[in-house]
Parts: structure tokens; C-alpha cells; sequence
């Protein structure tokens, strides 16, 4: 396996970092896991405090090919939280009555088999898109949807310049080996006075303070995790206006809650037996478990050249 070294996103230079979490990933490539919402199996890189901006990331990381092998071929199989997601997500859709944007163009960046862009389409989008990494994620996609997403990384040259009104991404902006350069991209092809719409896990709240590298957070899909300061310093950065930062209330089935629960396998696995003979295991329950959501828009008279 190839490593290369990884630098604050937000900083961007070499600072004083502090060592937080020891390095504990398998040796075989093959073990390595990239699926969406696995059971946690607790490996992760090096995690390292920013001591300038705060921020915690993975000191050293795969190579870009690896990881992008990783992602293409990893599993789609959580279909059954789908309604939960569709849900949580779909609910920040109420910031863009709020903020008066138009519901012309909308793009989910890591849009997965496409199931928001089918609440964005309800929600009156006039034209959608979507981009993903994971082939069988767009294998699952509806055949009315499928036409709308594009394969492979996120690019903004595959896009026009100044062509969305709403830009959605949900839990990959803590993936990215770089961040800024998805920012700037995203920049790029949103519209002046267009939104962007981000969720993120919160490294700061308090199950993560409690559980530390057991929570699923702390893993090796994820090279920075941050907090409510630490995102929006990196949206500032970037010219965007942030509008709001808040902590999300996610809807989940109660076994996918219990899933992710540092529970040793055999506790586990007597609770979800328990719940399903309880006829409850696919109860939709609404937590504020320790993701944020932040609101940004591009100034109306920003042009990008």
C-alpha cells in the first residue's frame, strides 16, 4: 500500500500538529472497506490536531488511486435507510424557500444511486445532475434518474461555469484528500447568488468526545473531520457567505442507530434480533447525533472568469 503525507486543508502549510489517535489499519488492501454506512470495524489512519486552526485530520493517507479504487468498488447496500435519508436531507430544502433561490438547476455532488435528486425533481428542480464515485451505487439508480449522473470523481470541468442554482454534497467534503480544490470547483460552477448546501459530521459533539476513535467518525474513509469552526473557516476561505450552521437531525431506522453503536458483535447482534421480533427494526427514529449542516451562498456579483 502507498502512503503519501497530508496537510491541513484549512491551514494549508505545515503546522504545529499534535498526535491524537495512533494509526490502526489493516496490512492487507484487500480487508480495507470503503461500503456507505458499514458496521464500524475501527480502522483509521493517523489522526493529528491542527494546533493553529483546531482542525483534526489523518497525517499521512492512501495514494489518490487507491483510494479512488476503494470508493468504485466498494458496496451500495443501504437501501432500507434510503426513506431516513431522503428525509434528512430533503428537509434542508426548506433554506431555499428561505433565501429566495431559484429552483432552476440542482447537482448532488456523491449523490449515490440518485436519491435526491429524485426529492429535487418533486421539489420543482428544472434540471438535475449528480455526480458518484461507486458503480454499483448508479447500477441501483432508477433508469429515469441514471441518465442524469455522471461516473467517476467530482470534476467541475465536466459541468458549465456559473450553471447551478443549488449545489447539495452530504458526508464527502471529510473524504476528499482535498477540499479546497472541491470548494473552488464548486465555486466555479454555481451561479452568483446560487446555494450551496453541505453536511458533515460534527468532530466536536459530545458522543465524539465520549467515544473518541471508537465512533464511527474515526475511520479510514475520513481525512478531516470537522467541526462547526472549522467548516465554515474553509467555506469563508473559499468566498462564500455562510447563511447558517446547525446540527442536524438525521432520520435513521432504529437497527441502522443500533448498528452503529460500539456494541461487541454478540450484544449487538441479540439487540437487532430483538428489535426485529419486536416488529421495530425498521422504525424511523430522528436524532441530532453529531452531524452539522451549513448554508452558503455565492455573492451576486462574483463572476467567475
Amino acid at each position: 500500500m502507498k502512503f503519501i503525507k497530508n496537510k491541513c486543508p484549512v491551514c494549508e502549510k505545515d503546522t504545529k500538529k499534535k498526535l491524537v489517535y495512533k494509526k490502526n489499519l489493516p496490512s492487507d488492501i484487500r480487508k480495507v472497506d470503503y461500503s456507505g454506512r458499514k458496521i464500524p470495524d475501527n480502522f483509521h489512519y493517523q489522526m493529528v490536531r491542527c494546533l493553529d486552526c483546531n482542525l483534526l485530520l489523518a497525517d499521512e493517507i492512501y495514494d489518490y488511486e487507491t483510494i479512488i479504487s476503494l470508493y468504485k468498488r466498494s458496496n451500495f447496500d443501504y437501501f432500507g435507510e434510503l426513506d431516513g435519508l431522503k428525509k434528512t436531507y430533503s428537509n434542508l430544502f426548506n433554506y431555499i424557500y428561505k433565501f429566495n433561490i431559484k429552483k432552476g438547476s440542482f447537482l448532488d455532488v456523491g449523490c449515490a444511486n440518485g436519491f435526491l435528486l429524485e426529492k429535487a425533481k418533486e421539489f420543482g428542480f428544472i434540471n438535475i445532475s449528480g455526480s458518484e464515485i461507486n458503480l454499483k451505487a448508479i447500477d441501483s439508480a432508477k433508469s429515469s434518474i441514471k441518465k442524469f449522473i455522471h461516473q467517476g470523481p467530482f470534476k467541475a470541468n465536466i459541468f458549465d461555469k456559473e450553471s447551478f442554482d443549488v449545489i447539495f454534497f452530504a458526508m464527502i467534503i471529510e473524504h476528499f484528500q482535498d477540499p479546497n480544490t472541491f470548494l473552488k470547483d464548486a465555486y466555479k460552477i454555481l451561479k452568483p447568488g446560487g446555494m450551496l448546501i453541505g453536511i458533515t459530521h460534527d468532530e466536536n459533539h459530545i458522543l465524539a468526545k465520549i467515544l473518541r476513535n471508537k465512533h464511527p467518525i474515526i475511520n479510514d474513509e475520513h481525512i478531516s473531520v470537522f467541526d462547526k469552526n472549522t467548516l465554515e473557516k474553509i467555506m469563508k476561505k473559499h468566498d462564500f457567505k455562510v447563511l447558517k450552521v446547525g446540527n442536524l437531525r438525521n432520520y435513521y431506522s432504529i437497527e441502522y442507530w443500533f448498528k452503529m453503536m460500539p456494541f461487541i458483535n454478540v450484544i449487538r447482534n441479540i439487540i437487532l434480533k430483538v428489535l426485529i421480533i419486536c416488529k421495530i427494526n425498521k422504525k424511523l427514529l430522528g436524532l441530532k447525533a453529531g452531524n452539522i449542516y451549513i448554508i452558503c451562498k455565492k455573492n451576486n456579483n462574483e463572476q467567475v472568469v
